[in-house]
């Protein structure tokens, strides 16, 4: 909040580097049926409005970002016994898509309903996805782009 009072959106800054490519984001847009270009980057604020460089927004979306998600898998509900860290990295749309894998170490459990079996996972795919998200989304990009300009 501090940041955003003193008129600093990281979002908005020149991207320190600028080489950058974008195929995740353009098969995104294929997929969709939409045009994906040049044009297209000052209108989504990817690009200063001079159209002189990418913004951090850009970098973020690009093949080339650099933020990781990490992830931590324990095979029990007390935490102990850990199965070890995953990491997942590129643009962020990527790292969303491969942090769904979380879906299976979602344990589903079963009961019965007299001969009906009504299976039920642990945790909704809805709320997990919503947390991966979110995750992503509230993020303090600019804490990560501090330690690399030092």
């Amino acid at each position: 909040m501090i940041n955003e009072s003193d008129g600093y959106q990281f979002e908005d800054l020149c991207a320190m580097q600028q080489k950058l490519t974008f195929s995740l984001v353009e098969t995104g847009f294929t997929r969709y049926g939409m045009e994906f270009g040049e044009e297209k980057f000052i209108t989504l604020g990817l690009c200063n409005v001079h159209n002189d460089y990418y913004t951090n927004l850009t970098l973020l979306l690009s093949d080339q970002c650099q933020h990781e998600i990490k992830v931590a898998v324990f095979s029990d509900n007390a935490r102990i016994i850990f199965k070890g860290p995953k990491g997942f990295s590129g643009s962020i749309f990527e790292q969303l898509e491969d942090t769904l894998y979380l879906k299976l170490c979602n344990r589903t459990m079963a009961t019965f309903e007299g001969l009906n079996r009504i299976e039920k996972q642990y945790h909704p795919e809805e709320a997990l996805h919503k947390a991966l998200l979110n995750a992503i989304i509230h993020r303090d990009y600019s804490f990560r782009e501090a330690l690399l300009s030092m």
